[in-house]
């Protein structure tokens, strides 16, 4: 007797695969914004970039509803997508809240400092120091970003974490922006004793530490911004591009 036939769902392998491919073009997508490949304000079409990226419409579509959701680009009803700007409004806000939840996670790291999380945190901290080295300032944006992120998971305190990972995207623009006005060695020089105190338990010494790094690098950015936007209003030209 023939056994029925059974109906049987797609393998797992190839909706994983099709996931990858549309965070692979995510990721494509994120390093031209962030590298200023695509202007804030600049719209963004799935038939453009799907052209120029050699993928199909779908993938960039997905692509594009993940970095809506990280905050990189905004998508407005009848205008499609754009990259986002960053007034100096947007700054003084993020860097007040960065500095709320790191100053916070610096003191909480510091309090609950083990070897395991020492180690983390080195491993890092050594990924900035390596690509400080490299010469790629991209690489060193990165690099930062990501040590910021550790730092903020190595608190296991899940409200902390869910609330950074809201801001993630914007943070990033945010840095890429801080970047026009530091020198590779200020990316060692900011986070050295930073890293000291946290991996030594000097919680209060930890929290004051990354609310004056945020605070000194926030206040230069608004600043540069309202200064950029008070041309724009003469000239009528945008302002608050990333550095390349």
């Amino acid at each position: 007797m023939a056994r029925p036939k059974l109906n049987r769902k797609p393998a797992p392998q190839m909706e994983v695969a099709r996931r990858s491919l549309d965070a692979q073009a995510a990721d494509k997508l994120r390093d031209a914004i962030l590298t200023g490949v695509f202007a804030p304000g600049e719209k963004l079409t799935e038939e453009v970039i799907a052209e120029s990226f050699g993928l199909s419409r779908g993938t960039i579509r997905a692509s594009l509803r993940l970095l809506v959701h990280e905050g990189l680009i905004v998508q407005e009803p009848y205008r499609g997508y754009s990259v986002r700007s960053l007034t100096s409004r947007d700054a003084w806000e993020l860097f007040t809240l960065r500095n709320t939840l790191e100053a916070f996670a610096a003191r909480l790291l510091a309090e609950t400092i083990t070897e395991a999380k020492r180690e983390r945190l080195d491993q890092a901290y050594d990924k900035v120091v390596k690509a400080v080295a490299s010469g790629a300032r991209t690489r060193a944006v990165e690099a930062d970003f990501q040590l910021h992120l550790t730092i903020a998971e190595l608190t296991e305190h899940t409200a902390l974490q869910a609330h950074y990972a809201l801001i993630a995207g914007q943070v990033r623009l945010y840095q890429s922006l801080v970047s026009k006005f530091l020198s590779l060695q200020d990316y060692i020089v900011t986070h050295e004793s930073l890293i000291s105190a946290m991996r030594e338990g000097r919680a209060g010494e930890a929290e004051r530490l990354a609310a004056e790094h945020n605070t000194a690098d926030g206040e230069r950015l608004v600043e540069w911004l309202r200064e950029a936007e008070s041309r724009s209003d003469r000239s009528g030209r945008a302002a608050g591009s990333p550095a390349a």
